[in-house]
């Protein structure tokens, strides 16, 4: 499988080759502005290396970032408010613990410039954490990246192999014998090389055998020999994958720094031909028709010399500047026009200053063509991270809290805060009174205020200095709770701005006319426009026909007027 990933790129169609390999390759060196073929001409100078593509994916990654702050666990009806609430509590505590905020921002900048990137699910000591594998330790299917084999390479010193010890059932004296052996090797550099592969085996690989195909998982020691030192069979693959523009036939996808192969390549060329032609010209060359002028003007001639010449004679210097040079810079500007169209990396959203006299509306147009393209690869890091919240963190977040049944969070607002505070006064007030007349006591409703207003008062110091509260899980509360809930990350289910408007424009009608909550005529069409808004009235009726009753009852406790001189009558 390595001997085909670095040797035989595939077809993707008839004539057209594509490796994988190659192509990981030239985008670490273009990225490190080294050339493929060595860094001297044929002279033994320097070559210039104009890069064109870092600056581009930084706009790339800049432009599709996204924070924790994006993602938002909700509810998909009225039933799963609670559990979204307090799941969206122990995902930020579990995204604070795995300095998820950095796997983000890797996993943006590798996908934008690779064109992919590759996401592995972790379990050290019990708790998940997601990483995101350097390409250069990786050989994948160059087909089928995430359902194919995956060959992830480690380089461990001996004291971290001697830590894998318990891990692989392995006994000390083993591990030690094989790090002898590696250590053997003329190219050892002080660390082991140990493979990962995942992928579909013959079970034959096993040592229990068998005659089928599962999925399986083997850490392989490299040395002078291969040493299978772990080996187990898997449910599913650890890895996920995501490219940044899908192309049909291979696996990788085409980053930032591919799509400008072909500008990095003429641009550097038409720069290395400048140099050579500025060598050229910098020089100064004298022609003369006068005999004995000397060799060397440096030389042979003193600064501010006059020299005198005999009729006809010539002492000018020869211009070498060549009429192709201002086509030089001519074509660095047509490639890197070329680049920023197919990268839509234009100056409008780079923030370069556009060339005078450009018209406003076509740098708003650029850059609302740039920014959507960019919006549309931020969507679809958006779904594939629901989709891994949904398949890896929130059930590992259930099996988590279902174990210790306690979350405990400081990330919450004052209304939260208050809310959960009341909740508990409540509880604590129920549970005095529960004793209270299980005891024989004689309980009023006073004395179960009191009750709540003591945990109020012995709570109010906590609420102005502390946002902590711990928050008891009941067991199997969380069951079933995968078809309650959705994660929201970019947006795409609702358009926070249209809501925002809508919720504003239907408060100041409310507070325009608070009737129109009291008429079940109007009231039916005020939900109708609710719903066709995108917002759904049914959270809400409570409090809207709690209102409603309130506006009506304080309408009949006011006496009707009178009618008299001074008066109208009342239709």
């Amino acid at each position: 499988f390595e001997n085909n990933y670095e040797t035989k790129p595939i077809e993707i169609t008839q004539g057209l080759l594509f490796s994988q390999r190659d192509t990981l390759r030239t985008i670490e060196f273009y990225s490190n502005s080294k050339y493929l073929n060595g860094d001297k001409d044929e002279l033994g100078r320097d070559k210039p290396f104009f890069n064109v593509n870092t600056f581009r994916v930084n706009v790339g990654v800049r432009a599709t970032d996204l924070d924790v702050k994006d993602i938002k666990i909700s509810a998909d009806g009225i039933t799963g408010y609670d559990e979204a609430f307090l799941l969206g509590k122990a995902a930020y505590e579990w995204m604070k613990e795995s300095n998820f905020s950095q796997f983000l921002n890797e996993m943006g900048k590798t996908r934008a410039k690779y064109g992919g990137v590759v996401v592995k699910k972790c379990m050290y000591d019990g708790k998940l954490t997601l990483e995101v594998p350097a390409w250069k330790n990786l050989i994948t299917d160059q087909v089928d990246i995430e359902n194919g084999t995956i060959i992830e390479t480690h380089y461990l010193l001996p004291s971290e192999l001697m830590d894998k010890a318990e891990v692989w059932n392995m006994g000390e004296k083993e591990i030690k014998d094989i790090i002898t052996e590696c250590e053997k090797q003329k190219d050892f550099d002080g660390r082991i090389k140990v493979k990962e592969v995942h992928g579909v085996f013959p079970d034959e690989f096993m040592s229990d055998g068998g005659d089928g195909y599962t999925r399986q998982c083997h850490y392989i020691v490299t040395g002078k020999k291969e040493y299978d030192v772990y080996e187990e069979y898997e449910e599913e693959s650890p890895y996920r994958y995501l490219e940044w523009d899908k192309v049909s036939g291979r696996g990788l996808g085409v980053g930032i720094v591919e799509d400008g192969f072909e500008a990095q390549v003429w641009t550097n060329d038409a720069v290395m031909k400048e140099q050579k032609i500025m060598e050229i010209i910098s020089r100064v060359v004298i022609k003369s028709t006068v005999k004995n002028a000397g060799n060397n003007i440096l030389t042979d001639y003193d600064n501010g010399q006059i020299i005198e010449l005999q009729d006809g004679a010539q002492f000018d210097r020869v211009d070498l500047t060549p009429s192709s040079l201002p086509e030089l810079g001519n074509l660095i500007k047509r490639w890197d026009s070329q680049y920023e169209r197919v990268s839509s990396t234009f100056n409008a959203i780079t923030g370069e200053q556009m060339p005078s006299g450009t018209p406003y509306r076509q740098v708003a147009i650029l850059n609302q063509e740039s920014s959507s393209l960019f919006d549309y690869r931020r969507e679809e890091a958006g779904i594939f991270l629901s989709k891994i919240f949904m398949d890896w963190i929130i059930p590992y977040l259930v099996d988590e809290y279902s174990k210790k049944s306690e979350l405990t969070s400081d990330n919450f607002t004052k209304p939260e805060l208050e809310m959960l505070d009341k909740a508990f006064a409540h509880d604590k007030a129920n549970k005095k009174t529960l004793e209270d007349i299980l005891g024989g006591e004689l309980v009023s409703e006073e004395m179960v205020q009191g009750y709540q207003q003591q945990v109020d008062e012995a709570i109010k110091e906590q609420q102005r200095t502390d946002k902590t509260r711990s928050i008891k899980i009941p067991k199997g509360y969380f069951k079933g709770v995968k078809y309650k809930v959705s994660v929201e990350i970019t947006g795409e289910k609702k358009n926070k701005a249209v809501i925002l408007e809508s919720l504003n424009n239907i408060l100041l009608t409310i507070a325009k006319n608070p009737a129109i909550l009291q008429n079940p005529v109007t009231l039916d069409l005020f939900t109708e426009i609710m719903e066709t808004a995108g917002i759904s009235p049914v959270a809400m009726l409570g409090g809207i026909k709690k209102q409603a009753e309130m506006i009506q009852q304080n309408q009949q406790s006011q006496p009707l007027p009178v009618p008299n001189e001074q008066t109208q009558p009342i239709a």
